[in-house]
């Protein structure tokens, strides 16, 4: 009988989706699959549509909640599938699963070669292409960045322009390409194989059914077209899946991702300027990690500490060198600091006073009012301008005003001549708004050495494997990146790499009990 039984009137399918990881295109995934899915339906009886999703990420939420009936993936997600939904195992690839690292034919010859470069990879839970040959890179100890691309397709395409010097792909998908194109290329690494792609099935198909469709699969490979049409996907036969296979996967493992990330930024502006200068970052970052990135922005310090304080979850949080101490030490980790345009050096902190003002020196400042931004807490804008005062033998002699909330509400109350001097950031003169609102009617008295900037951390509960994600994105958010006009208006177009390390130096001033 073979698989002319299969086409018995009485064991018709039903419609079934049947979902295929998005190693390419759209397109090409497609012009790949199709043929095969119109053949399985032929054989089976019934109707099975092939569909796939618009990004690796996409489809892994749609496979962990069930959305096919049918569905081709790599075994490290079936594993987690198997245990949250209950798929099943039909057959897999014949052909272990290898992950390739490739270079242009000129590129470097050695994986020392990569060595801080910038690497593509389709995805962070890519298996063969992302999670294989990163996990080989760091055995090696090459230190890496990273940026992710989407497909298999993107990624080789990207390193044939040398848009990057190398990129991660599967063996098959490399072995797919067309002929031209993949002697552009070369494969520098390649890693150990483990158990390849898995063709599984939902719980809800009926046992009998899948047995049908499994049937059919594991004899693709005895006759044309079948054969051809294996040959398509870039396999030559489909076997079963044994249980023991999953040990090749030991050390393996997907970074989690939580389904949203709170950003919580420093109110130095107020918060509609705030807002409009951050969205953009938010969204980019919502975009590039393919999760929920939710924007804070605070109308005052006391209610930005407060949210520190309470804070819940996995979260970005931009903050003064200060909160940024409390926060290393409830082990938050330091990605990036924020540095004026202007500035690339270092924070300083100004004291102003009006252009007019017969003022030359902080002692002339004895027994005048004196506000600072922000609130007690506020470093730049409150803790050193408060220490340049006390160094100029000022210390209780001047009175000390507070607007509140965002640092930049001192500007006004200097002004309108409320106050005879300010304490604020330098950040303030690279503000676009502000820095118009106080040309030729304010000027420095006095100004600080210069610090590292705002630090930009991320909680403890965060995968180190997306922390890093972060921190790339972070730190290439550069001036070709749609909004970050915004963020450079707002003073802050310079994000450098920095660490834990880099904020040991405000050990040294006395955090207020109050701070996070």
């Amino acid at each position: 009988m073979g698989l002319l039984a299969t086409l018995a009137p009485d064991a018709a399918l039903a419609e079934r989706l049947f979902g295929v990881v998005p190693q390419y295109s759209p397109s090409v995934s497609v012009q790949r699959w199709q043929p095969l899915f119109d053949h399985l339906s032929r054989q089976t009886g019934g109707e099975i549509r092939f569909i796939t999703a618009p990004s690796v990420t996409t489809f892994e939420e749609r496979v962990l909640a069930g959305h096919y009936d049918y569905v081709f993936l790599n075994p490290l997600l079936f594993q987690q599938a198997r245990h949250k939904i209950g798929y099943r195992a039909l057959a897999r690839d014949e052909q272990a699963l290898s992950g390739v690292l490739v270079v242009r034919r000129d590129g470097p010859a050695s994986l020392a070669g990569l060595r801080g470069r910038i690497i593509a990879f389709p995805a962070p839970r890519a298996l063969a292409a992302t999670l294989m040959p990163r996990r080989d890179l760091r055995r090696a100890g090459i230190p890496h960045g990273v940026v992710y691309l989407g497909t298999h397709e993107s990624v080789f395409r990207s390193v044939r322009q040398g848009e990057h010097v190398a990129g991660g792909g599967s063996r098959r998908t490399f072995e797919l390409l067309p002929e031209a194109e993949r002697a552009e290329l070369r494969i520098l690494h390649q890693t150990s194989p483990v158990v390849s792609h898995i063709f599984a099935v939902h719980p809800r198909v009926p046992p009998a059914e899948a047995e049908r469709v499994r049937r059919t699969l594991l004899n693709l490979h005895l006759r044309s077209p079948g054969d051809k049409l294996l040959a398509g996907v870039g396999m030559k036969r489909l076997v079963f899946a044994r249980e023991e296979e999953f040990a090749s996967l030991e050390g393996l493992r997907f970074a989690q991702r939580p389904r949203r990330l709170d950003m919580h930024i420093l109110p130095r502006l107020d918060p509609d300027a705030t807002r409009r200068a951050m969205l953009p970052l938010a969204t980019t970052l919502k975009q590039k990690l393919e999760i929920e990135v939710v924007l804070h922005v605070y109308p005052g310090m006391g209610e930005f500490d407060r949210a520190l304080r309470a804070g819940r979850g996995p979260s970005l949080i931009n903050a003064n060198p200060l909160q940024a101490v409390r926060l290393i030490d409830a082990r938050y980790e330091v990605i990036a600091q924020q540095l004026p345009a202007q500035s690339p050096q270092g924070m300083r902190s100004l004291i102003f006073v009006r252009q007019d003002s017969p003022y030359r020196a902080l002692a002339d400042l004895r027994g005048k009012r004196v506000a600072f931004g922000g609130d007690r807490n506020a470093f730049f804008a409150s803790v050193v301008p408060r220490a340049m005062l006390d160094r100029a033998g000022l210390g209780g002699r001047y009175e000390a005003v507070y607007p509140g909330q965002a640092v930049s509400a001192v500007i006004q109350p200097l002004l309108d001549g409320t106050v005879e001097a300010a304490g604020a950031g330098s950040f303030i003169l690279e503000t676009e708004d502000i820095a118009r609102q106080i040309k030729g009617k304010l000027r420095v008295l006095a100004e600080s050495e210069s610090f590292p900037g705002l630090a930009w951390l991320v909680g403890p509960d965060l995968d180190p494997e997306l922390r890093e994600e972060i921190r790339y994105h972070l730190l290439h958010y550069t001036v070709d990146v749609p909004g970050h006009e915004a963020l450079r208006q707002a003073a802050a177009a310079h994000l450098r790499r920095a660490d834990n390390r880099t904020f040991d130096v405000f050990r040294r001033y006395s955090p207020p009990a109050s701070a996070p």
